[in-house]
């Protein structure tokens, strides 16, 4: 008897501690990310669609700059390895002058902003890629926010 209070004790102190993994995310947004077409030729833009919509019962704020910037993007190629950046990644430079917008949204409102994957990931291989999108916005939430994953296919550049 002492040994099942004694766990449960314990189960219960790591949950409140921060143990639990599993909690829900306490985020008042959520990403969901979007692509058409779904195959592209190498070389060509991976033009995706990011929507941040509102999940909480309150009015939310917050800056956006650019997209390069704001929103952080996960490619992996079909084997799982992480794409490299491109160029131009390893050139933006995110400082926080200039540039921002206030953008307030009501409870289910959302907003959409539009990246070229491609531009930021080296994603010049034939092969299908899983692409996802993160943003955390500090004065919102200490979670960083996951989209949905795509998955992209880049096909040869003299297919037909």
């Amino acid at each position: 008897m002492k040994k099942t209070v004694f766990c449960c004790l314990i189960l219960v102190l790591s949950t409140i501690l921060g143990g639990g993994s599993n909690l829900a995310s306490t985020a008042p947004f959520s990403l969901s990310i979007a692509s058409e077409p779904r195959s592209v030729k190498s070389g060509s833009p991976v033009h995706v669609k990011i929507k941040l919509t509102n999940i909480s019962t309150s009015d939310i704020q917050f800056f956006v700059r650019n997209t390069e910037c704001d929103y952080s993007v996960e490619v992996k190629d079909a084997n799982g390895a992480e794409v490299p950046d491109t160029q131009h990644k390893r050139d933006v430079t995110c400082d926080l002058s200039g540039g921002n917008a206030l953008v307030q949204l009501k409870p289910r409102e959302s907003r959409e902003f539009g990246i070229d994957v491609s531009h930021l990931k080296e994603m010049v291989q034939p092969g299908k890629y899983s692409v996802k999108v993160m943003r955390k916005i500090p004065k919102l939430t200490s979670d960083t926010v996951e989209s949905n994953t795509l998955e992209i296919t880049v096909t040869d550049n003299a297919s037909k």
